[in-house]
């Protein structure tokens, strides 16, 4: 099986290219409207996937993997969830779906809270 490590990092790098994409269409067309969307895309999906695949890959001695693949699959939905639900935000008055998006990514922090703790223990 690839490294949880690595495959966090390369998900963080193709988020990085979505929102990175999505800025360079936005200046385009001179309309930054979805800035919100744009700057979560690279906070959320970039910054926190590359940081949780570098930390992994310095602390994993090989132990406690289920609960990364765990921590993965729920950061990845709340990361793909939060740009739709702010998306919709903007531009239907609905945040119904950018709120559930938000506690996602909250369960995702704290599971990575969880298996930071036990990666320093071990």
């Amino acid at each position: 099986m690839r490294r949880i490590s690595d495959l966090f990092i390369l998900t963080g790098v193709l988020f990085a290219v979505a929102g990175m994409a999505l800025g360079v269409a936005m200046g385009m067309a001179g309309d930054s409207s979805l800035a919100p969307v744009h700057t979560h895309i690279n906070l959320l999906g970039w910054t926190t996937m590359a940081l949780f695949g570098l930390v992994y890959k310095v602390y994993d001695r090989g132990g406690e993997q289920k609960w990364m693949v765990v921590h993965y699959w729920v950061t990845l939905a709340g990361n793909l969830l939060m740009p739709i639900g702010i998306y919709l935000a903007i531009k239907t008055a609905s945040p119904g779906l950018a709120i559930v998006a938000a506690l996602v990514v909250l369960a995702s922090m704290l599971l990575f809270l969880r298996n930071f703790l036990t990666l320093r223990a071990g």
